[in-house]
């Protein structure tokens, strides 16, 4: 029992654990999840952006330049003075004596190589036979213990007296008395530059340390040499001419510098004393006057500044970063909270979130690269003030995209973003906050119906305009207006506005590629009856075309009296057929003959064929890339509804015992998200059904219209739409005045009047015989209605009135 009550226990505790893994990835999973990552991301490179070193202060001078400005020090600070600091340390390396190396043991050293080497020649000599010595290997092996180069003739001269003992000791009492010397290399090297000056004597044995003052007793290779000419003369005499020179040679090679000097140890020491040296510290005052309006910049005054602007930007930059992150989650959270609260119009999916994102990112970088150009112009020219440049950016820009792409009220949201974040990173001015404010809000505005590529330079215009306007209030409240100054700022001004037009018209289509957008510019482009997607319709379905181009006279008529988008909505209705390209025939409006196609199938493939033509409108409009918007409204336009050959096939199945389930004559949805989806579909219905009226008078418009819209909302096809009450009945009475329109009466001519007035039937025009051949065939219709009442042919197939009664 114990067992098992332990197995239900971790079975149990299994199952939670991973149903707690589930909700979690689930969560992970949700797009309010991918909108809190964004938004830390987002805040994060703002954080990193605002406070780094490319932050522009109002006021960056140079040496010799003229403050326009009473400078004071906002705190207390200190600032290293880099120039006194600088002196010290070079006077500190300079105190440093120069280090040389010093081979005290060099004697030894040679007077071991010498004796170890003529003592292994003649052990060579005595061992080996004449006939089996090598002379080439006795004289490398020589040479190698004596670290020096000897000629053949030298080598044969010393093998020659087989490297007696006396050579030896001739050779050892010339060369040790200049080993026992300080012997440095040329004349030309440091020390000889350091002549006159103490220098360092470093023991290399020993490590022992001591000061060089008198260099008396040093002497270079060269007086070595020539000392050593001098002095073979008294110790070779009685040494015959041949091993005389040999030995000279030796001795020669023999004595090398001893003192030499230690270059990385001497920088080494240096160093350190560089760095010894404390740091000059100049403290400033909290209020104390760097300089003054109208003085020269000097070096002390440069340093101070230089100072202050270092402090302001590179203090404490992780906690200035954590705090920016913090103040820019907070604020994109909030606004984000409030929008989304007030913007009824618009559901903001995480498509747009990203988008929204990444134009706010992109205006931050555009920022950072226009005040750094600034500055760098600045540099070179100060004829044009810093702050004057900063006009010229495109502020605007972000508002005209956000306002055509998305919508008015998203804008000037953004709008407020820009402008904070703006007065950020241009030294916490608030005109700098004001100005881009202002002229975001006008552009948004301005740009809100966009139907034509030239509105966004006109808005362009009209921003640069109001540009100018502000500058020039500013200048009044300073008092500046009639100078250079502000003529040169109301001149960026003016460039910033045209240019945020001109970047807009050119980044717009891009947006739309990149994030599947479908604006008001790209729908009037849309709207061209020659667009290949409608030639195809016209050509392959003349009827459904016709239909669609009712359809979009309904839609449009109806979104102006609810406030929606009627050129949406139209564009939408002259696609969201699109479908039926593949299978015209399928369809009763293209049908030329009385012969029906779904005659010879069941209802259930009828039925799929129907089904069909979202799936291939929602392809062909990915295809042709018409944009999510209208690829939504295809796919959206039928909803879950349920199409004619459901009531086909339960009639079939009538007295049997299977049951038709109507899961398989529904459309797949989803369900109209927007107000235009919702049109369409309506529309859609309507038209359709109007069809089927044999007399349409006013009356029988107004109940088929009533009926069919009654029906789909009854069905809960518009729940998830944002059509009201009040919106369904202006819709309807919009439908009502459009198809009683189209169905207007005509006056009918009396048959002997036309007669008479034509010369009789043989007179009449060609469209007269032709009207009256048509109303022939409809009473001829009207009468046999009973006749055909059970064939499809004579019932139109359409999925539209057949699910609405």
């Amino acid at each position: 029992m114990l067992k098992s009550f332990t197995a239900r226990s971790e079975r149990k505790s299994k199952i939670k654990k991973k149903q707690q893994q589930h909700a979690l990835l689930l969560y992970i999973k949700s797009p309010d999840m991918h909108r809190v990552l964004i938004g830390i991301v987002m805040s994060a490179i703002i954080a990193l952006l605002i406070p780094s070193q490319l932050t522009v202060t109002s006021s960056t001078y140079q040496l010799g330049d003229i403050s326009r400005d009473n400078i004071r020090a906002p705190e207390d600070f200190a600032i290293e003075d880099t120039v006194t600091t600088e002196k010290l340390r070079q006077e500190k390396k300079a105190a440093v004596l120069s280090v040389y190396d010093f081979n005290s043991k060099a004697d030894v050293d040679i007077e071991n190589r010498i004796a170890t080497a003529f003592a292994a020649m003649r052990e060579s000599l005595t061992k080996a036979k004449q006939g089996e010595l090598d002379d080439s290997s006795l004289k490398h092996d020589f040479e190698s213990m004596l670290r020096l180069q000897l000629t053949d003739r030298e080598f044969a001269a010393l093998k020659k007296k087989k490297f007696k003992k006396s050579l030896e000791d001739h050779l050892l009492e010339l060369v040790l008395p200049f080993a026992r010397r300080e012997v440095v290399g040329s004349k030309g090297e440091q020390l000889f530059k350091d002549w006159g000056r103490r220098v360092q004597l470093r023991d290399i044995n020993t490590k022992e340390e001591m000061v060089l003052e008198d260099y008396s007793r040093l002497i270079d290779v060269r007086d070595v040499q020539l000392l050593m000419r001098r002095e073979a003369r008294r110790v070779l005499q009685n040494v015959p001419e041949p091993e005389r020179t040999v030995l000279l040679s030796l001795a020669a090679q023999l004595i090398e510098p001893n003192i030499t000097f230690n270059k990385q140890e001497t920088e080494n020491r240096r160093d350190m004393a560089a760095q010894a040296v404390t740091p000059v510290v100049l403290k400033v005052k909290k209020g104390e006057i760097i300089i003054r309006e109208g003085e020269r910049i000097n070096e002390l005054a440069l340093m101070k500044l230089s100072g202050l602007k270092k402090r302001s930007e590179y203090s404490n930059i992780t906690w200035t970063v954590l705090g920016y992150f913090i103040i820019s989650f907070i604020l994109l959270y909030f606004i984000y909270q409030i929008t989304l609260s007030n913007l009824k119009s618009r559901t903001i999916t995480v498509r747009d979130f990203i988008f929204l994102s990444s134009i706010l990112l992109f205006f931050i970088l555009l920022l950072k690269l226009s005040l750094v150009t600034g500055k760098a112009f600045y540099s070179n020219s100060s004829l044009i003030p810093l702050n004057s440049y900063f006009y010229a950016v495109p502020y605007a820009l972000v508002a005209i995209i956000i306002s055509v792409v998305l919508n008015t009220q998203l804008a000037a949201v953004a709008s407020i973003v820009i402008s904070l974040y703006s007065g950020l990173l241009i030294d916490n001015q608030v005109l700098f906050i004001i100005y881009p404010l202002i002229g975001c809000l006008m552009a948004a505005r301005e740009v809100s119906r966009c139907r034509e590529r030239k509105t966004l330079i006109m808005a362009g215009l009209k921003v640069g305009i109001c540009n100018c306007i502000i500058i020039v209030v500013f200048s009044i409240i300073k008092g500046n207006l009639l100078s250079t100054d502000t003529i040169l700022s109301i001149g960026l001004g003016m460039a910033g506005g045209l240019l945020a037009g001109i970047l807009a018209t050119g980044i717009i289509p891009i947006i739309e590629i990149i994030f599947n957008y479908t604006t008001d510019i790209k729908l009037l482009e849309l709207a061209d009856l020659n667009q290949p997607v409608l030639r195809d319709l016209i050509i392959s379905a003349p009827g459904t075309y016709h239909h669609s181009i009712i359809v979009g006279s309904l839609v449009e008529a109806a979104a102006e009296v609810i406030q929606a988008n009627p050129l949406l909505s139209r564009v939408s209705a002259y696609y969201h057929d699109i479908g039926k390209i593949k299978k015209p025939l399928y369809f009763v409006e293209n049908q030329k003959s009385s012969e029906n196609k779904h005659d010879k199938l069941l209802p259930s493939m009828s039925s799929l064929i129907l089904i069909s033509h979202v799936k291939d409108g929602v392809e062909i409009a990915k295809r042709h890339r018409l944009g999510k918007s209208i690829q939504d409204i295809i796919s959206q336009h039928h909803g879950t509804s349920i199409n004619y050959f459901y009531q086909k096939a339960k009639e079939l199945n009538v007295g049997t015992e299977h049951m038709v389930s109507d899961k398989e004559f529904r459309y797949p949805g989803p369900k109209p998200q927007t107000k235009e989806a919702g049109l369409v579909m309506l529309a859609d219905a309507v038209e359709a059904a109007s069809k089927t009226l044999t007399d349409p008078t006013p009356a029988r418009i107004q109940g088929m219209v009533n009926r069919i819209i009654t029906n789909i909302f009854t069905d809960g096809q518009l729940d998830e739409c944002e059509l009201t009450l009040k919106d369904i009945h202006l819709i309807a009475q919009s439908f009502i005045r459009i198809l009683n329109g189209i169905f207007h009466a005509r006056i009918e001519y009396p048959e002997k009047m036309e007669r008479e007035s034509n010369g009789g039937a043989q007179g009449q025009s060609p469209d007269q015989k032709s009207a009256e051949a048509d109303h022939k065939r409809a009473a001829d219709n009207t009468k046999d209605g009973s006749k055909h009442s059970g064939k499809l042919a004579k019932i139109p197939v359409r999925d539209k009135y057949s699910a609405f009664g």
